[in-house]
């Protein structure tokens, strides 16, 4: 049963499978382990860039061996953020796109979380949005984001465990943080 053991393994052999099975290059593989629910240990791998990302608890985030960081950005106008939103989403997240658009943010869509989610850790995006409810989206995310300094909650801000069924993320640079927490709140619909 999901969330029963103290330690779980939570993989995804393919993150991006639609960008995968169409030829264009952002598909990863990610794997963590969780305590009690609790990311301590994550490693993702983009095997079209060479770029391993890594991280253990307490000890930093990397990437190919090198410690990385999240963006400084204390606003949103001229930001790069990410969202993903699929038929089969919990969340509707549209008046929250427009929302980003008038605040200045330059909004990507990549069809795989876990890509750009990295890219949050390494500093070059400050934000992702996800509405989908896979331990597997978020569980190596959540401690290789946070170890490079950054914040990542479900989608209404509360921490959540991750080798169960979660309630979609934010991961962002942790600056920007709680104004995501304030628009997902305001914005977005329950489908």
């Amino acid at each position: 049963m999901a969330g029963s053991a103290e330690y779980t393994w939570v993989c995804d052999p393919v993150d991006g499978t639609v960008p995968f099975s169409h030829g264009i290059p952002v598909s990863t593989f990610s794997l963590a382990l969780t305590k009690n629910g609790e990311s301590i240990l994550g490693v993702v791998y983009d095997p079209f860039q060479d770029r391993l990302y890594s991280a253990l608890k307490g000890e930093g985030a990397f990437l190919n061996g090198k410690k990385i960081s999240v963006s400084s950005a204390s606003q949103f106008k001229g930001t790069v953020g990410e969202y993903e939103m699929f038929e089969h989403s919990k969340y509707n997240l549209n008046k929250l796109q427009e929302r980003f658009v008038f605040e200045g943010v330059k909004l990507m869509s990549f069809c795989s979380v876990i890509y750009p989610s990295m890219l949050v850790a390494a500093g070059e995006l400050a934000f992702v949005v996800f509405p989908l409810t896979n331990a597997h989206d978020g569980a190596a995310v959540k401690i290789i984001v946070e170890e490079a300094g950054g914040r990542v909650t479900d989608i209404f801000g509360e921490d959540q465990k991750y080798d169960t069924k979660i309630n979609g993320f934010i991961a962002s640079n942790g600056i920007l943080h709680k104004q995501l927490v304030s628009l997902c709140k305001e914005l977005i619909i329950k489908q």
